[in-house]
């Protein structure tokens, strides 16, 4: 080490000295003053070893709020400062004309688990509008995009911002021209088939379950548990539905009703969506939310059945539906020799990990660095210690 890094040899030669003189102090300390100093020179010894005691608590208090700091500082910069999607390299090339060139790109951006969050919410896995904006972002800068693939398993979530990525992505094709379809793995449900409405073909795996179309509110009343209980509520509101659905609440046909027409209104632009993307009447879809199993009541279906009810548009394995996205580029003629296939993922937790380990080895080597140029500052200045 000393041959390879001299000033961390001279450090170490420095703190070994420091040591060794300390042990001597402390064995002057114990031994009888008379054999071998006045009792004058014992006491500038002692005290000595105090404030050089003291010097050394404070110095590793200051270099742990610095590194606390700094590591701090280091995880802060990584999780504010970059997008939430994680870009990987082409996850698949299938190959497109022998006489082509260039590479088409497919982003391939999943839909999992709830759907929430808003534009301007934080940033992370569950904000799932803001990841599709940054994801629908970062994929129109691709010169060569072909277009997008919804990768969709997702039991659904907020209406909301079910919608919202929904008209994203319906803005995202009228701007850009570029085709949006989407696959369905194992399984897509309510506010996950709402998004899927945005693009013009839906394949789903012969296994998967597509459906629930609808949307869902549950409350749950424990109200006759406080009257066995012998709890008392005492509300003071404005208006009588203000407390409507409250948890202590007697249930009344006044907030049911209140709350079934805002349902009523949610259920129907979905019903609009899944009308204009799937080619089926509006009055028929209405009609239909009335009778338990049909398209509209909630009910989900096997994706044989969902195709034969015209919720989706083929059965097929993800390599089949991906040689069909690239059977269809052959057909228009393109001018492309390959098709990439990328994945704009969450950022995974793994990588978040390996982003805040890079950052907290590289704050705890630039204060090491920074320290050790003190101390060798204060040896160049008191050579005697």
């Amino acid at each position: 080490m000393k041959k390879w890094i001299p000033w961390i040899g001279r450090v170490l030669d420095w703190r070994d000295k420091k040591r060794k003189n300390d042990i001597e102090m402390k064995a002057v300390l114990a031994a009888r003053p008379s054999e071998y100093m006045t009792h004058e020179r014992l006491e500038r010894i002692e005290h000595a070893l105090l404030e050089r005691e003291e010097r050394s608590l404070w110095r590793r208090f200051r270099a742990f709020a610095l590194y606390s700091l700094l590591i701090f500082a280091g995880f802060y910069w990584f999780t504010m400062s970059e997008a939430p999607v994680s870009v990987k390299d082409s996850w698949k090339t299938l190959p497109v004309s022998e006489k082509g060139s260039g590479t088409a790109h497919f982003a391939i951006i999943p839909v999992r688990d709830a759907i929430d969050g808003d534009i301007h919410g934080p940033e992370g896995p569950t904000n799932t509008v803001r990841y599709m904006a940054d994801a629908l972002e970062r994929a129109q800068k691709e010169k060569n995009l072909a277009g997008i693939i919804l990768y969709v398993e997702s039991g659904g979530g907020s209406a909301a911002s079910s919608a919202q990525v929904y008209e994203m992505l319906k803005t995202f094709h009228a701007k850009t021209g570029k085709p949006i379809v989407a696959y369905v793995p194992r399984f897509a449900y309510s506010g996950a088939y709402y998004i899927m409405c945005a693009a013009s073909n839906i394949t789903a795996h012969p296994s998967a379950l597509v459906g629930s179309i609808g949307v869902i509110m549950r409350n749950s009343s424990k109200y006759r548990l406080g009257q066995w209980v012998g709890i008392d509520d005492t509300t003071v509101k404005s208006g009588p539905s203000k407390d409507a659905f409250g948890e202590w609440k007697k249930p009344n046909k006044d907030d049911r009703r209140f709350e079934q027409a805002n349902i009523d209104v949610l259920a129907d632009l979905f019903y609009h969506a899944v009308s204009q993307a799937r080619g089926i009447p509006f009055e028929t879809l209405k009609r239909e939310s009335k009778r338990p199993g049909s398209r509209t009541s909630g009910a989900w279906f096997a994706a044989a059945i969902a195709k034969e009810s015209q919720l989706i548009d083929a059965t097929q394995t993800y390599d089949e539906f991906l040689a069909a996205l690239v059977d269809e580029l052959r057909t228009k003629g393109s001018k492309y020799a390959e098709a990439e296939f990328v994945l704009y993922d969450h950022k995974a937790p793994k990588e978040i990990m390996h982003g805040f380990v890079g950052a907290f080895v590289h704050s705890v080597i630039t204060a090491f660095r920074s320290e050790l140029k003190g101390v060798l500052g204060a040896r160049a200045e008191h050579p005697d210690q």
